[in-house]
């Protein structure tokens, strides 16, 4: 299975935990709950990372129309978004 169809599966089926780190970022950066599930399920994956399992990058758009990234490991059974940040600059600037 695609890592595409498999983040839009489990997110279309509410199969994703959000970390303690992840909703303070949330918070911190007005991204909401409605943004991530958004995001899941139609949201691009723009990469592909091999660190202690597998992650995607993926690019998804707030209610305002911004642009924002979500960092998803591909855990079983259920996926968990680790980060969420606005601008890819600031993903890069942490190491993302």
């Amino acid at each position: 299975m695609k890592h595409s169809d498999l983040v839009k599966r489990k997110f279309e089926n509410d199969e994703f935990v959000i970390t303690f780190h992840c909703s303070q970022r949330m918070d911190e950066r007005t991204i909401s709950i409605n943004d991530i599930r958004a995001a899941g399920c139609n949201g691009r994956i723009i990469e592909v990372q091999k660190l202690n399992g597998e992650r995607v990058l993926v690019q998804g758009k707030t209610s305002d129309g911004a642009d924002f990234y979500m960092v998803v490991a591909l855990e079983r059974p259920k996926l968990v978004v680790v980060t969420v940040y606005r601008g890819r600059e600031e993903g890069v600037e942490r190491g993302r």
